[in-house]
Parts: structure tokens; C-alpha cells; sequence
């Protein structure tokens, strides 16, 4: 799969118009429009930064479908709105909040340590 195809699906996933790409990566929608149509093969590294960020995925994903780091990447909405929630708990929910992750991340190191 070309990149430019590779961007229009990640677009279409996010349901996010070619004019919203644009404006979100501070390039031209018709730059959008002809890299999805494989028209344009190659961009300046700043655009083809630019295009990965505002689909949240690594620049390596874009471009050559590499997943290897995608599992450890969150969608910048999904943390926005975490913190959103967080802020809206009481000191004594946050407490339990934190000693809840604690548990998690103490329990996934446990686990880690069983499977090898």
C-alpha cells in the first residue's frame, strides 16, 4: 500500500474530512487530496511530520506501515479526555485513581515476569 492510501484510511478510521486533515497539519487540502490519489509520492519531511501527528501515529507507520510502536501510542483525544475525567473527581477519588494504576502497573509487572 502507497502512503498516500495509508493516510485516507487512517483519515476515514478517524472520520476526519480531507479539509480537517489540512487545517489540522497546517498544509493545503488539495496537497491532502492528490497524496491520498497518489499524485504527489513524496513531501518534506516538516509535512509528512505534521500529517502523522495530526493522525497520531509515528511518521515510520505512515509511511511504511511499520506498527511496531503503535501499541504504545494513545490518541491525543482519548488522553485529553482522561484528563478531563480526572480533573472533575474528588481528592478522594484521585487518591483511589492513582493507588488503582499503582495496582495495575505493579500487577502487569508481575505478569510480564510470569511469561518469560
Amino acid at each position: 500500500m502507497f502512503w498516500g492510501k495509508r493516510v485516507k484510511q487512517l483519515r476515514k478510521d478517524k472520520h476526519i474530512t480531507q479539509t480537517k486533515l489540512a487545517k489540522m497539519a497546517g498544509i493545503t487540502h488539495g496537497t491532502i487530496s492528490k497524496l491520498e490519489r497518489g499524485l504527489i509520492k513524496e513531501l518534506s519531511s516538516n509535512s509528512v511530520d505534521k500529517i502523522a501527528k495530526a493522525l497520531g501515529v509515528t511518521t515510520d507507520y505512515l509511511l511504511r506501515g511499520n506498527e511496531d510502536n503503535m501499541s504504545d501510542m494513545v490518541c491525543e483525544k482519548e488522553v485529553e479526555y482522561v484528563v478531563e475525567q480526572y480533573h472533575r473527581l474528588s481528592y478522594p477519588q484521585r487518591k483511589q485513581l492513582k493507588n488503582f494504576i499503582r495496582f495495575l502497573a505493579t500487577d502487569n509487572t508481575h505478569e510480564s515476569e510470569n511469561q518469560q
